[in-house]
């Protein structure tokens, strides 16, 4: 259990850092603005508060955006050590590709949410102080399944 809170917490940490959990570390040589549109206009937003854009986020879809996030965690344990050993910034692309093609399908099997919920979900809590506590509350609390 606790290896699932510090998989998720790590999660949620690259999460704020950038919402593209594997371009991120493929594209670092070649660019240093931040992938996520709200992180670098967050006054142009006029959400309400843990409001997204297709409403409130509710405990079910924060409990959802929970599990995407395992599964997130799990895809990134596979292939950010291929990324860390690739040769070239091509193969680095080709490898984080096919990382963030796999994290899109384990998120849109997730029970609850589909990936443009997912990043729509991300992106709010970044900019939404009570949305990202309520997140970081659902990521303290032991996982049952």
């Amino acid at each position: 259990m606790k290896t699932l809170q510090r998989a998720l917490t790590g999660t949620a940490l690259a999460l704020s850092i950038g919402v593209a959990p594997l371009a991120a570390l493929a594209e670092a040589p070649t660019s240093t603005a931040p992938q996520a549109p709200s992180a670098a206009t967050p006054q142009a937003q006029t959400q309400t508060p843990e409001a997204t854009p297709s409403g409130p986020v509710t405990d079910e879809k924060l409990e959802a955006f929970v599990v995407a996030m395992a599964e997130i965690q799990d895809v990134r344990e596979t292939y950010t050590p291929q990324l860390e050993q690739a040769k070239s910034d091509t193969e680095r692309q080709q490898i984080a590709d096919k990382g963030n093609a796999e994290i899109r399908e384990r998120v849109d099997k997730v029970d609850g949410i589909d990936y443009k919920e997912f990043m729509t979900i991300a992106e709010a809590a970044q900019s939404d102080p009570e949305l990202g506590a309520r997140l970081n509350e659902r990521l303290a609390a032991p996982q049952t399944e």
